[in-house]
């Protein structure tokens, strides 16, 4: 046995954290009085299952695509879409040797969505995760169109209506990087050597 803590005498409850997923654990509690302690009285074993972290969301063409990280003893994973009330909405179930990502297609422009994910496991499961960050979702635009200008490449595109401003990423092989954010439906890139050119 090992002490996990201690609490006031009017307390009913006490919250284990740093547990290892995948774990069973027992507990006994006893009272205290100055420094002799009672009788222990355990506890039925439970099974820990770690929620899932770092749920992300990210827009895509196809739609709104939704990534987390493994819990250990996870055998698979119920992505769920927390709608405006507060509800979940389960979208699908994924193998934990599968990758854990999924697209969702049924989203609306302009409409924000949020999800959340559990674990599952032969003894039970995790609690839901922290969701994800509140995503609106943005459709693709169309293709940017760079030319040479001058001592530079000129990208343009074709004006999105709901949009508010445009991020211009540009790749020389090395990556992704933003290299500007604007309003108007063009870009002129002078610090360009042998580069793509990408919208989001």
């Amino acid at each position: 046995w090992t002490k996990a803590g201690s609490v006031s005498a009017d307390a009913t409850s006490f919250s284990d954290t740093g547990l290892v997923s995948g774990t069973e654990y027992f507990y006994a509690v006893c009272p205290v009085v100055s420094t002799s302690e009672g009788a222990k009285v355990e506890s039925d074993p439970i099974y820990f299952i770690a929620s899932p972290k770092n749920i992300k969301a990210e827009n895509i063409i196809d739609g709104i695509k939704i990534t987390w990280e493994s819990s250990k003893g996870a055998l698979r994973y119920v992505l769920m879409r927390v709608n405006n009330n507060g509800d979940y909405e389960t979208l699908t179930e994924i193998n934990a040797n599968e990758p854990l990502e999924f697209i969702d297609t049924d989203v609306i422009w302009n409409e924000s969505y949020t999800y959340t994910v559990k674990a599952i496991s032969s003894r039970g499961e995790s609690l839901v995760s922290d969701t994800s960050s509140p995503l609106i979702r943005i459709g693709a635009m169309g293709s940017a169109n760079p030319e040479l200008y001058e001592d530079g490449i000129r990208v343009s595109w074709v004006p999105v209506s709901e949009a508010d401003a445009y991020a211009v990423y540009r790749n020389d092989g090395s990556g992704w990087v933003q290299v500007n954010q604007v309003t108007e439906s063009e870009y002129i890139d002078k610090n360009v050597k042998s580069a793509n050119i990408s919208l989001r």
